[in-house]
């Protein structure tokens, strides 16, 4: 029997940046500080991480395929799931495209939304050193929506979350 489908409403995202600073201080024309080094530098590591034991993964069961065909595997089904868990509070911004300032490229402060979300689902752009065996054999990557490279689905998880998260995955409602 096939395990159930993960059915959580994740949020993809396709761009994650930090901010510092607070929003109040904007107003005192104090614009927030923002970065995606954090972001990106975590999901590098964990898209290593995952292309390293995938990796492994297959190689072991080369060799188990070639000692026998009828070698019984210590699993039915393996599931990777590239995880980044973190204490930052996790937002999306919702805004409306023709709220954007077409000379400076800013969106009023007065039009944009931010919505707190437990968990989200990172669509990480994956540098071209990646794009090669065994992540592309065992279907992690994917196509992005352009031309320009490859991406990995990445679970971002808010770690005050992850207690709720964990539970959802293994009741099969995640």
């Amino acid at each position: 029997m096939l395990s159930p489908m993960i059915s959580l409403e994740w949020i993809p995202t396709s761009d994650a940046w930090e901010t510092r600073g607070k929003y109040l201080e904007y107003r005192k024309g104090d614009k927030t500080k923002t970065s995606n080094s954090a972001i990106s530098q975590a999901a590098h590591q964990i898209a290593l991480a995952t292309k390293a034991v995938l990796d492994e993964e297959l190689r072991n069961n080369k060799v188990l395929s070639a000692k026998s065909t009828n070698i019984e595997k210590p699993y039915d089904h393996q599931i990777f799931i590239p995880t980044i868990v973190t204490t930052a509070k996790l937002f999306t911004c919702k805004f409306d495209s023709k709220d954007i300032n077409e000379k400076n490229g800013e969106i009023p402060f007065s039009k944009v939304t931010l919505e707190e979300q437990p968990y989200l689902l990172y669509e990480y752009p994956l540098p071209v050193h990646f794009h090669s065996t065994p992540l592309d054999k065992v279907g992690v990557l994917k196509a992005g929506n352009n031309d320009f490279g490859t991406r990995m689905d990445i679970l971002v998880v808010n770690s005050a979350k992850l207690p709720e998260f964990l539970s959802k995955l293994e009741n099969g409602n995640a």
